[in-house]
């Protein structure tokens, strides 16, 4: 029975460990504010060339100063609660000083004996900068001087910005769902 139990635990922290080493996301355990652990994907995120680049340096060493007060905070919470965190959106820097925008949970954990945290870190970075350029375009769409309407693959319009309503006298109401081969050049 007792070899049974040792063979299923070995078994567990090796499905543990494949899956955290080979995860998408970081994962870094920290106890007292350092770094103990870091997956490969954590050293890629923070530029590093190896964990000991990473290895007992503070956490906060790679929190952006827009989001320090706010992970500080969190870092006391999960551990007095001994709760996870939500998963929230916040900013980290990497090695050569440059902006990361991460999803992060973390959860409170046992490492080598002692009361720790591994925080989960999903890269958002791409996706800020692609939310981004679609707030710039729609923002210049908006604000272009001449007519702009968006069909969708039937041709019937989606959407028409300020300058198209002011220039034809139409309202996006009026021409919404419509083939703009019937509009008339004026009301």
């Amino acid at each position: 029975k007792q070899k049974k139990m040792e063979a299923a635990l070995r078994e567990s922290e090796e499905k543990y460990r494949k899956l955290v080493e080979n995860s998408p996301d970081a994962v870094v355990i920290y106890i007292d504010g350092k770094i103990v652990f870091v997956n490969e994907e954590g050293i890629r995120m923070i530029g590093a060339k190896n964990k000991e680049d990473l290895i007992g340096k503070p956490v906060l060493q790679f929190i952006h100063p827009d989001s320090t007060e706010r992970i500080t905070q969190r870092m006391i919470e999960v551990v007095q609660d001994n709760n996870a965190s939500d998963i929230v959106e916040e900013k980290f820097i990497d090695l050569k000083e440059k902006s990361i925008y991460v999803e992060l949970k973390a959860i409170p954990t046992i490492y080598e004996q002692q009361e720790a945290v591994q925080v989960i870190i999903h890269d958002i970075t791409e996706r800020k900068k692609t939310q981004e350029k679609i707030r710039q375009l729609s923002q210049a769409v908006e604000q272009s001087p001449v007519s702009i309407i968006i069909t969708n693959t039937e041709g019937n319009i989606e959407y028409a910005n300020p300058k198209f309503t002011e220039t034809t006298g139409y309202t996006f109401e009026e021409v919404s769902g419509k083939n703009p081969r019937i509009l008339k050049s004026g009301h």
